[in-house]
């Protein structure tokens, strides 16, 4: 059919391996009709899919075995698949929903709330659903129940619903969600990670996390305290993720001024500290606090993305009590000198 429409000569095809002979369907023209109509025999078909399927820089390969079948096989770049998400703000937190998870959204009324002892709930389709607070689900604040008027999302995972709090909705967008670096791929809070317009990464929440009963994970009145203190969304959930396996309540603050803020109004155990952060650095944060009587003797453990002599001796010079390197904290250190670092302040003070 080929030879007869003229796209090739009857030596080129005795020279044709198979896939060269297969590949003849997508050459321009080809067809396989004797007749044109309307719809067919027009010889550009194949041709248009693989043309297309080339503009996105992906590839098209046909196998063939005769009285069985033929297998189509489209191959595109990843970053092509892409998922609707929900874009949502917990006090400066910016995070991503999958937009299947979300059923509805809502302001707060005090009519529809029912507020307990120990949570909330709102009243919804008959149904009364526990009220979750994402900042304090994240860590970012203690929980409260929602204000007159603040964004509730009605989020279902696995048979499962909760009303959640949030202080704004941003919007919705079609977003690549990638896998996480293995170091924090086992953090339960995330699903992947996505990059915005502007190159902001953005990380997707795990709805199951999402709707999963906090309340089981209950922590002693006596246990330890933490406050982990970083400007990266992604560094805050590894590190909270070492400390609570070893029994720690761990809060967070993304950068110095909020880390001030909390350490006003909470007491804690032990500071885990970004050295290099924008608005007020680590070495700044601990000068803060060696200032205040306070605060004076709190173990400050410092980390920093520079694993450098240097970077080191900065961070000690400033009255650390340790120092790690973001690749320590990822190969499990964290904990181990945290520990280390509570023993030796208490041996001194």
């Amino acid at each position: 059919m080929a030879e007869k429409r003229g796209l090739v000569t009857a030596d080129e095809v005795a020279r044709f391996n198979d896939n060269q002979v297969r590949d003849l369907i997508f050459s321009e023209g080809f067809s396989t009709r004797a007749d044109v109509t309307d719809t067919s025999g027009r010889g550009v078909g194949l041709d248009a899919v693989r043309a297309t399927v080339e503009s996105l820089q992906g590839r098209i390969e046909v196998a063939s075995t005769r009285g069985q079948g033929t297998r189509f096989v489209l191959t595109l770049p990843v970053d092509l698949g892409s998922s609707p998400v929900l874009m949502v703000r917990a006090l400066e937190q910016f995070v991503g929903l999958p937009m299947l998870a979300v059923e509805s959204t809502q302001l707060a009324r005090a009519d529809s709330l029912r507020l307990g002892k120990r949570r909330a709930h709102l009243e919804h389709l008959g149904q009364l659903l526990p009220v979750v607070d994402l900042g304090a689900r994240l860590g970012l604040r203690a929980s409260a129940p929602p204000a007159e008027g603040q964004p509730l999302l009605i989020v279902q995972s696995g048979g499962k619903r909760v009303a959640l709090v949030v202080d704004a909705v941003v919007g919705d967008r079609d977003l690549v969600i990638r896998p996480l670096p293995s170091e924090v791929r086992e953090v339960a809070a995330w699903q992947g990670a996505a990059t915005l317009s502007r190159g902001e990464l953005l990380l997707i929440l795990r709805p199951d996390w999402v709707v999963s009963d906090s309340e089981k994970v209950t922590v002693s009145a006596g246990s330890r305290r933490a406050l982990v203190v970083d400007d990266s969304l992604t560094a805050r959930a590894l590190h909270r993720a070492s400390l609570e396996a070893g029994g720690f309540q761990v809060h967070l603050a993304a950068s110095g001024p909020r880390a001030l803020e909390r350490l006003a109004a909470d007491t804690y155990d032990v500071v885990i500290c970004d050295l290099d952060m924008e608005e007020m650095d680590g070495t700044e944060l601990i000068a803060r606090l060696r200032d205040k009587k306070e605060t004076r003797t709190l173990p400050v453990i410092l980390v920093s993305a520079h694993d450098s002599p240097s970077a080191r001796e900065r961070g000690l010079e400033s009255g650390a009590d340790g120092f790690l390197s973001k690749r320590e904290c990822a190969a499990g250190r964290l904990l181990a000198e945290v520990l280390d670092v509570m023993s030796r302040r208490g041996s001194r003070a």
